[in-house]
């Protein structure tokens, strides 16, 4: 396993590689070593060409689809998304009667709210967030009547001083908390994940001190375990990750000691962890001075484990993150979530933590105005979710370039996400990138190339010329759900993108998209039949900031 992770089979995000590589590598034994070539310019093979190379035979480790979950209350979201993880924190689950009086509880209205999430057998994570009223120390007292967020978000106005402090009487907290477990897991058998609080270095959400944190956190998961000692629940939920410096100025201590002051004593007082878990927004990182890879941020994680064993081997759990979760700020920053900037943003990350060993992770941004207008970030769930289960083993060339890939491969199906990530995109050379891709033990055989884009409100005519006439237009009009006879729409069925967006209308042969209208993430930029026996070089165009995913299928396969 890479990164020293363990991949257990009876968790959630679990895997067997044996068990997934298996199919895969016994038909990549066959291969020879013969190449194929698209053709494009002599320009466009100068030495400025990015030439990834992916070894079919090389597996590297598994690709863990919990990785896209979302932290969204909006099930249309998650349903077309294919969310495999849902999250619900700030007390919403809990603060509309589900816990009314003490030994009182609403399980009727608390079950239809958690069924809703777990539909096509979605995992959901709870964060206890929120201490009833009955149990706070004086119900009465308008100091703890006051809202923690007054006046800026309506979203939190449920949430009053008195329900982000400490509880009065732990006895009774421990009970609540145990009770909840018991009917949610052990007698409904619903697997709820959960957690001991929401960002509690954030005064939005917690307004006692670090240490009544740690206690709070001990209580909790102690009753967890007396309910259920197979269900999992984990923490310290950190917003703004494990830095250096404080999540905001008023902060009480910077991530990284608090992560540490948590790790330490839980290992030191045997606190039962199953994972550990934090947020991070790029915005916020970079208001305060203390933007942090994903790269850097896993591994700051797991060097505190290393430093305290007794911990254990927490699994490791980003369950808040993305560019910033409120996309109303401003006009800039919706802009930019919406751009191609953040979707080239978001397949890096989701790169930083395959490759870490991140177990699970729920973006927290927006995906789109509606489901019928996705932005960017939502294909690149799309094209994330359509990898497979291995990850191959990458290799790149001219590495001074933005160009990074993913490879994956799934019994005989092979799928590359390709991305170019430019930072700063006014220095960046605004002119398409020429990528070679170079598949390296591929098993002999016909093969059905389909390359995906973005759907966006910008101009897409570089790939799109790509689309050729004939046999070539012919492949592509099946995958955009067409009959290439009589171009008429082929019912929605018959579409070959698994997503519910996936209402592909018709485009003329020229390319020409209307640069406006958005209703499919997935726009298909090439499509054509490659014939191999057992290497392939393909060659592309990649706009400053695209993503894309190439998909090679055995086209007996694909055919069926």
């Amino acid at each position: 396993m890479e990164n020293g992770t363990s991949c257990s089979s009876d968790l959630p995000w679990g895997h067997s590689l044996n068990v997934l590589k298996s199919g895969f590598l016994a038909l990549v034994m066959a291969g020879g070593m013969l190449p194929v070539s698209s053709a494009l310019s002599a320009k466009e093979r100068s030495d400025a060409t990015i030439r990834l190379h992916i070894d079919v035979a090389e597996p590297t480790g598994p690709i863990g689809k919990h990785l896209s979950g979302q932290h969204d209350w909006r099930l249309e979201w998650l349903d077309a998304l294919d969310s495999p993880i849902a999250r619900r924190c700030c007390g919403h689950m809990w603060s509309d009667g589900a816990w009314p009086a003490e030994g009182e509880y609403n399980w009727t209205n608390l079950d239809e709210k958690v069924e809703a999430y777990l539909v096509g057998g979605r995992k959901l994570i709870l964060a206890f967030s929120y201490v009833p009223r009955w149990l706070w120390s004086d119900p009465d007292d308008p100091a703890l009547n006051e809202r923690t967020i007054p006046g800026q978000f309506e979203f939190f106005d449920h949430i009053r001083i008195g329900n982000a402090l400490p509880p009065a009487n732990y006895e009774k907290w421990e009970e609540l908390i145990y009770q909840t477990v018991k009917h949610l897991n052990v007698d409904k058998q619903y697997g709820v994940i959960f957690e001991a609080w929401n960002e509690p270095n954030a005064a939005w959400f917690w307004r006692g001190t670090m240490e009544e944190s740690l206690r709070l956190y001990e209580h909790t998961a102690r009753a967890v375990k007396r309910a259920d000692p197979n269900t999992m629940i984990g923490g310290p939920t950190l917003a703004g990750g494990p830095t250096q410096r404080k999540h905001s100025p008023s902060g009480q201590a910077s991530g990284y000691e608090w992560m540490e002051t948590f790790i330490k004593y839980c290992a030191e007082n045997e606190v039962p962890v199953d994972f550990i878990s934090w947020h991070y927004y790029e915005y916020y990182a970079r208001k305060y001075d203390r933007a942090v890879s994903f790269t850097d941020q896993i591994q700051s994680v797991r060097d505190l484990i290393r430093k305290f064993p007794a911990i254990g081997n927490p699994k490791l759990v980003i369950d808040e993150w993305g560019y910033d979760w409120n996309d109303s700020r401003d006009e800039e920053i919706k802009a930019l979530i919406d751009s191609p900037y953040n979707s080239a943003w978001a397949a890096q990350s989701l790169y930083e933590m395959v490759t870490s060993g991140v177990d699970m992770a729920a973006y927290c941004a927006s995906v789109g105005d509606s489901p019928d207008a996705p932005n960017p970030t939502f294909a690149v769930f799309e094209m994330f979710n359509r990898l497979g289960s291995v990850r191959l083993k990458t290799s790149i060339e001219n590495r001074n370039s933005k160009i990074g890939a993913l490879a994956s491969g799934e019994e005989s199906k092979i799928s590359i996400l390709v991305w170019d990530f430019e930072e700063n995109t006014e220095a960046a050379d605004s002119s398409p990138k020429s990528v070679q891709l170079n598949l390296d033990n591929l098993p002999a055989g016909d093969y059905q190339q389909a390359r995906y884009l973005a759907r966006i409100s910008h101009k897409f005519s570089t790939d799109l010329r790509n689309i050729g006439t004939g046999a070539d237009f012919a492949g592509f009009a099946n995958l955009q759900g067409v009959d290439p006879a009589s171009s008429a729409p082929l019912p929605e069925a018959h579409t070959s993108t698994r997503s519910s967006f996936a209402r592909n209308e018709f485009y003329e042969k020229s390319g020409l998209a209307n640069d406006t209208w958005k209703e499919t993430s997935l726009l298909i930029a090439e499509s054509k039949l490659l014939q191999s026996d057992g290497r392939a070089q393909l060659e592309f165009e990649l706009e400053t900031n695209a993503v894309t995913l190439v998909e090679l299928t055995p086209a007996a396969k694909a055919n069926q």
